[in-house]
């Protein structure tokens, strides 16, 4: 069914002029999503990741895939700083809960929970997990 979808995407974007024939040959077979740690050698054939330039060509095909689902990435004009603020913070027990917002685009901001365990603010502390709870942007 995958192969399918695959296969429909592909002939949808020759037949839309978003690739060239040459663009859509064959689909290639599917990466593992488990194991970020491999890439695509000659003749498709899957090698493991041994150094910088192995894992860029994963890279590159994690972000081509992602593209394919999500659309473009924005460019330069879409860049700007986080500018982080803390709105609010509660304490729960054994960690506090801070509402945050950062900034996702100009003029746009994003709301999220960062959990951080009490440990983690103490003097001297050791690593912790901590737990971020994203929330969705505002569309525009």
């Amino acid at each position: 069914m995958l192969r399918r979808l695959v296969m429909s995407v592909a002939l949808f974007a020759l037949l839309a002029g978003l690739v060239t024939a040459e663009d859509s040959a064959a689909p290639k077979p599917r990466l593992p999503r488990d194991n970020l740690l491999v890439y695509r050698g000659d003749s498709n054939k899957t090698l493991p990741v041994r150094n910088v330039d192995d894992w860029l060509k994963r890279r590159a095909e994690i972000l081509a895939g992602m593209q394919l689902v999500m659309g473009r990435l924005p460019g330069d004009e879409k860049r700007c700083p986080l500018e982080m603020k803390l709105e609010e913070e509660a304490d729960c027990g054994s960690y506090v809960r801070r509402l945050i917002s950062y900034q996702s685009e100009p003029g746009s901001r994003v709301p999220a929970y960062l959990c951080v365990p009490k440990a983690a603010l103490e003097k001297g502390a050791r690593p912790v997990p901590g737990v971020l709870c994203l929330h969705p942007t505002d569309n525009t």
